[in-house]
């Protein structure tokens, strides 16, 4: 039972006839993990956590990844359950904390190591205004046949309506700026409610990309803190009454996410300065009161995951003073390179 596997003809066909006629930005997830091989990494890992995953999971899993409003979410919390299942635990999904409560993934005790709950946030971030719009304009610029690097930003008025500007009207503004040929590296022009400005045009055949790091700054910092501040609030109590910790596993959306000094910005507080020893051997780095990890927060750590060179890889910010530690075993599950908070 394998939602994305190529032998399934008929199903392929369907979805063919379903998504392949439509522009790209208006196919859903499910239709490019299973025909774009762009996204054949994607397709192999639903494809093997499902071959390992006992088949209650797969039941209850299967009709979600197939969901077009329920892929994107649902793939993010198979990524973590396969992390968990490759490191030879047997993750639970959806098992009952409390009445009306369950987290995505849940690992029983071993041993004198605790359970543990893992809930998976994914780029469930309520739409901005300008998201897609931008959405949109990342796969038309792909169809303007120069190489070039574009980042964007928003224009100095973020109440515009964008002056009326659509995707389209924007990619246009683009190309005949870029066919006039009288540009130079670093400048810039402004379409609508978004600021273009030319970072890199080789001289080799190609088609125009909107860099990533600029488009990430469209990221409301301060709304993603309170989301997830909303999870720990709402599982946090329920893990400890239970003696298991809790993971909150986040997901930086590749275009619209903040990046990892952002996260460690929200999860520990922002930096205020850094502090060395006499010997100049060891740089800590001050920060301010506002991270999430509280030395009485009952979340044991946060897991930050970002898509490198198709793979995932996660980072660990653990929390050495919540009320139930994150075990060695969850540790290694979800972890590159774990980072204690205090």
């Amino acid at each position: 039972m394998q939602p994305f596997d190529k032998g399934w003809v008929e199903r392929l066909e369907r979805l063919e006839r379903q998504y392949g006629s439509k522009h790209p930005w208006e196919q859903p997830l499910k239709y490019r993990i299973a025909t774009d091989d762009d996204l054949a990494p994607a397709r192999r890992v639903v494809n093997n956590f499902f071959q390992r995953c006992p088949q209650a999971t797969q039941a209850r899993l299967l009709p979600r990844v197939r969901s077009d409003k329920l892929c994107w979410d649902t793939y993010h919390e198979i990524v973590v359950g396969d992390m968990l299942s490759r490191s030879g635990l047997a993750p639970e999904y959806e098992h009952l904390l409390a009445p009306r409560l369950t987290p995505d993934w849940y690992v029983p005790p071993e041993g004198s190591e605790p359970g543990c709950y893992v809930e998976v946030f994914s780029h469930n971030l309520p739409p901005m205004k300008d998201t897609p719009v931008l959405q949109e304009l990342a796969f038309r610029v792909l169809t303007i046949p120069v190489c070039a690097w574009i980042t964007v930003t928003s224009s100095m008025e973020p109440e515009s309506d964008q002056n009326g500007e659509t995707a389209k009207q924007c990619c246009e503004h683009i190309e005949g700026w870029l066919d006039k040929g009288d540009w130079e590296q670093g400048q810039s022009r402004t379409s609508g409610a978004f600021v273009f400005r030319l970072e890199r045009l080789p001289e080799r055949p190609g088609h125009v990309m909107l860099t990533r790091k600029s488009i990430a700054s469209f990221i409301d910092a301060g709304r993603l803190r309170t989301m997830i501040q909303s999870k720990v609030v709402k599982y946090g109590e329920a893990c400890w009454k239970t003696g298991c910790s809790l993971v909150v596993a986040v997901f930086s959306n590749p275009f619209f996410g903040p990046d990892l000094e952002d996260a460690e910005a929200i999860i520990w507080g922002r930096p205020i300065g850094s502090i060395s020893n006499a010997h100049h051997t060891c740089i800590t780095i001050a920060r301010d009161r506002s991270g999430l990890l509280k030395p009485d927060s009952p979340v044991s750590a946060l897991a930050w995951l970002t898509l490198q060179d198709s793979d995932w890889s996660s980072r660990v910010l653990s929390n050495k003073r919540a009320h139930v530690r994150l075990s060695a075993r969850m540790l290694r599950a979800l972890d590159t390179s774990a980072v204690e908070a205090f």
